[in-house]
């Protein structure tokens, strides 16, 4: 060890030359701010301080720092470079604080216009560019700060001094805590890759807040006047389940991205599903890795060559001319270099350090890293032709300093001048090995003793409240809403805290601690704000399910997980008690589905307890029994005309009256119409339409409404209503919508195959198929509403699950599950749209052998401009064919243009060769297979005139005669020549 520390002393001088010539002489000395690099080009001013690029940036200054306090521990470069550290943080921190009041809106806006500013004066730390003018609104950059903010300060760096910037800190936490549904602008700054603007949601930028959020969760900034820092576990789960779904894509535009390795990888730590960080990575190297780093994402014209300067945006059907010309960036090497080394993986960090060595440019004997390297305009031809074949060149933003100083920080961890442990205290690098699956402690509290002696009766372990401790306290989940509405308000800086939205089940799950009494907070089934799918036993089954399946794959807590139902007389009855009574032995048991449970006693669930959650005095004042509502006075009519009555004499008590009275006695229609008139909602109603649309699913409410991003409860439900003319069946609608949301979130068999959410059509439909129709439908149970979604659902298999793609198109055993109702079938199917895994990358070859498709009425999809501007497991091209399939008002009619274009890419796939020299006109392929079939079966001519449509004498074909058919009638289109649009 002796023999080498010279030469480590000798490592440490190279290193602190070559950290203080490229970033310490850079930081501003009124802001502590550096520029991303020195280059002021058509592309942006490089001499402004974007905060990603300055956390990234004084990375390697803070890796030297903690290389110095391990071989050189008090010296007074150790002080230095930890000081030009703090100075960088807490200049990013204040430039942020003085846009408190933005962060102030977002929390409830989730508007881009009031996002943090990215990038400010490195020299003043005041703004550079107006709200509209650039695409501040980046989660990951805010993320990244708060990240490094927590890694730093658990490295003993004095980051946050006062209260007022621990309250600031705490909003920044409440304003990347719905990363999971926010759209941004991304890494790159302007969207969608067609840079036009548009947010989307990103999971390189979901996947940075969440690693952000488990950073702060308990953080402890060391200032005496607050504590540490609070994050609600369930926005960490959240983000967690839009992460995985989202990924190895990046975003709806983005089957890719190269960005998404610092999400995989260092510096999140994100994912921890094995399968899917070696899929994303494999795709990223896979797509994107050339001779000179990772282009950032296929069709990327930034930079290059043939892209026009003088604009931001790209026109339509511009973004083929980037293909395999995209810029290369070093950037991404060092990230997999610093990620090697963080996991331990020698020899993987030497094949990227070598495969560094050659892109350096060497100025005044310093080797630097540029920003990317691109393909001159003489070698463009060639290099599109044969990727990899052309040699490239630096731009002139030299050096990037982000690249710099991550490039800085893995050699210094290959020279062992770091550990790991050095710049990841807090052990993110070894987020593979933490422990799931702990048991869940479910107590069940019994609000009275005839409800007591019930449960006592059915063999379950339950308390009654009466005669709970003085020091044990159980609450509604709504106050606890109460308490983080209160975490991180400020006056000073004019500061709330945590919006008023719902908590998930996991807040609940933890023991809190509130001025010496333990407090517990009872699951949400039962409260009284909400409405009456309350009252129906088996669907607060179902709920409960779900939240304990839920709680079980999410919570990562050190105690076990708490569940408390508290139970009154209401709560034993109703329709479908008996699929809650079998639940709750299920609990008992000790099993529900994958989730681990144990029914036990209020003093068992405190005394497995280490440490309860401090929330002082900010609990509101009362008792659990003052929020519960007492049974109504029975009626002395039945339910329905004492609804007329009350709403003609407009007596809004008497009409709460009846709505809950009828809601107990299981009068579903009543408590539907009471619903409607009282805008009575579900509180959970808005999260299952994010739960839809975080998926990248398109909501349809009908008329063409179409949401694909989350929008406000009350928006919502007007959209509903308006899409179905009417209250009542909107009030149905909101119930289908939630047994929507829960299969994208759960149950993801049901929704497999299916883009769009056609909400107002499967409403309708089930008034089709309910004997009676709507009148009859409205009467159901909500859990037999649900069911009947369900079975719609899992019944309707997609063409190709119908159709074997065997020569003779057999069909499968799944189209028994159809019971050969062909019609049924097609409506169905034309409602979900739903396809095959492959369906789109199929139709993208499809693409190639013609000038475009016409769907409907004229509605074309232009070949070329698709191909140019879209790849084919991106999700915007599946948007592409799901709104050409939306102009077709008839769901059957749907249901043939899915056959038709599955027939097509079929008939491709066997015939490479097949090519078709205009365009496919579904209108004209689905008649001539019609007329085929009609004179198969020994019809003659179909009636070209009759009044319906042509199609509509095919409604009851089989699946495998409508494939038979259309495969025929495409050989009439087959191009003898090669076409010219190829």
């Amino acid at each position: 060890m002796n023999d080498q520390a010279p030469d480590m002393k000798a490592r440490l001088i190279h290193w602190y030359d070559h950290i203080d010539a490229i970033f310490l002489k850079r930081l501003s000395a009124e802001a502590g701010l550096l520029p991303a690099s020195t280059a002021k080009t058509v592309h942006g001013d490089y001499a402004h301080a974007w905060v990603r690029d300055n956390v990234y940036s004084i990375l390697g200054v803070w890796g030297l720092a903690c290389a110095y306090k391990r071989l050189e521990p008090g010296s007074d470069r150790a002080r230095q470079l930890e000081t030009s550290v703090i100075r960088l943080m807490r200049g990013l921190l204040s430039a942020m604080m003085g846009q408190a009041d933005k962060v102030e809106r977002f929390k409830y806006t989730q508007d881009p216009l009031d996002g943090l500013h990215a990038k400010y004066d490195a020299a003043t730390g005041q703004p550079v560019v107006g709200d509209a003018h650039w695409g501040h609104l980046q989660i990951d950059a805010t993320s990244l700060f708060l990240l490094f903010l927590a890694q730093m300060t658990a490295g003993g760096l004095k980051l946050v001094e006062t209260a007022d910037e621990v309250d600031f800190v705490q909003n920044l936490v409440h304003y990347i805590g719905p990363a999971y549904r926010i759209a941004d602008y991304g890494i790159w700054e302007r969207g969608r890759k067609s840079n036009d603007g548009v947010v989307e949601i990103n999971a390189s930028s979901v996947g940075v807040a969440k690693a952000a959020l488990e950073a702060m969760d308990g953080l402890d900034f060391g200032c005496e006047a607050r504590g540490p820092i609070w994050v609600p576990a369930d926005d960490i789960a959240r983000a967690r389940e839009t992460l995985q779904v989202l990924l190895p894509g990046e975003s709806a535009s983005k089957e890719t991205d190269a960005a998404l390795l610092a999400v995989v990888g260092w510096p999140a730590f994100a994912v921890d599903d094995k399968v899917m960080i070696a899929h994303t990575r494999g795709r990223i190297l896979d797509r994107l890795a050339g001779r000179y780093g990772c282009k950032r994402f296929l069709r990327d014209g930034h930079q290059t060559t043939v892209e026009d300067e003088h604009r931001l945006h790209y026109h339509a059907g511009e973004l083929s001319k980037f293909a395999n010309i995209e810029s290369e960036w070093p950037l991404f090497f060092t990230y997999l270099l610093v990620d090697a080394e963080m996991t331990g993986d020698t020899r993987g960090a030497e094949a990227w350090a070598d495969r560094l060595a050659p892109l350096f440019q060497i100025r005044d004997g310093l080797p630097l890293l540029p920003e990317l390297y691109y393909v001159e305009a003489h070698a463009v031809e060639a290099e599109a032709a044969a990727p990899g074949s052309q040699d490239r060149v630096a731009n002139a933003n030299l050096p990037l300093l982000w690249a710099q100083s991550l490039w800085a920080l893995g050699a210094m961890l290959q020279e062992g001048l770091l550990s790991p442990a050095d710049i990841d205290p807090l052990g993110r690098r070894h987020h593979l090995n933490r422990k799931h699956q702990q048991e869940i402690a479910f107590a069940i509290v019994a609000e009275d003793a005839q409800t007591a002696a019930r449960l006592q009766d059915l063999g379950l372990i339950c308390d009654q409240m009466s005669e709970l401790g003085p020091d044990v306290l159980i609450r509604p989940a709504g106050d606890l809403v109460s308490v983080w509405t209160q975490i991180g308000t400020n006056a000073h800086l004019r500061l709330t805290g945590r919006p008023e939205k719902r908590l998930g089940p996991l807040a609940n799950a933890y023991v809190y601690e509130a001025q010496g009494r333990h407090v517990l907070f009872s699951a949400t089934l039962l409260e009284a704000h909400d409405h009456h799918i309350r009252y129906d036993a088996a669907a607060r089954a179902r709920r409960l399910r779900g939240d304990l399946r839920y709680v079980a794959r999410h919570w990562r807590g050190l105690d076990n997980p708490v569940f408390i139902l508290c139970v009154d007389a209401t709560a034993m009855q109703g329709s479908g008690i008996d699929r809650l009574i079998d639940l709750l032995h299920e609990v008992q048991r000790g099993q529900v589905d994958f989730a681990r449970t144990k029914l036990v006693s209020i003093d068992e669930v405190l005394r497995a307890q280490t440490k309860p959650k401090s929330i002082g005095s900010l609990l509101p004042s009362g008792t659990y029994s003052d929020f519960r509502q007492g049974l109504p006075e029975p009626l002395d009519q039945g339910f329905g005309r004492s609804l007329d009555e009350a709403i003609a004499s407009g007596d809004q008590a008497e009409i709460e009256r009846i709505y809950e009275a009828s809601g107990r006695a299981g009068d579903w229609a009543t408590a539907r119409r009471g619903a409607a008139w009282l805008n009575r909602t579900d509180p959970r109603l808005q999260d299952s339409a994010k739960d839809i649309v975080v998926r990248l699913r398109r909501l349809g409410l009908g008329e063409g409404r179409v949401i694909t991003r989350p929008i406000s409860e009350g928006e919502l439900v007007t959209m509903i209503e308006d899409g179905l003319h009417s209250k009542l069946h909107a009030v149905i609608a909101q119930e289908v919508l939630q047994a929507l949301g829960l299969f994208s979130k759960s149950d993801s068999n049901a929704v497999r195959g299916m883009r769009t959410i056609r909400l107002t059509e499967i409403v309708g439909r089930l008034g089709q198929e309910e004997t009676g129709g709507m009148e009859n439908l409205v009467a159901e149970p909500p859990s037999v509403l649900f069911d009947r979604v369900k079975s719609i659902l899992l019944e309707t298999p997609s063409v190709r699950a119908v159709v074997s793609p065997a020569p003779n198109f057999a069909l499968t055993p799944s189209a028994l599950a159809i019971g050969s109702d062909w019609q049924q079938w097609r409506e169905r199917l034309g409602i979900l749209t739903r396809v095959g895994s492959d369906f789109f990358a199929r139709l993208w070859s499809l693409l190639h052998v013609c000038p475009g498709i016409v769907f409907g009425a004229n509605n074309r999809l232009d070949a070329a401009v698709a191909r140019s501007d879209l790849t084919a497991w991106e999700k915007d091209f599946a948007l592409e064919i799901e709104v050409r399939l939306e102009t077709i008002p008839d769901p059957a009619y749907r249901t043939f243009c899915l056959e038709a274009l599955n027939v097509l890419a079929n008939r491709h796939e066997r015939d490479p060769d097949y090519r078709v020299d205009h365009d496919i006109i579904l209108d004209d392929l689905i008649h001539d297979a019609v007329a085929w079939i009609w004179r198969r079966a020994g019809h003659g001519e179909p009636d070209w005139d009759q009044a319906g449509p042509i199609w509509g004498l095919a409604r009851h074909a089989d699946a495998q005669t409508m494939a038979l058919a259309l495969f025929a009638s495409c050989e009439k289109y087959k191009s003898t020549s090669e076409p010219t649009f190829c």
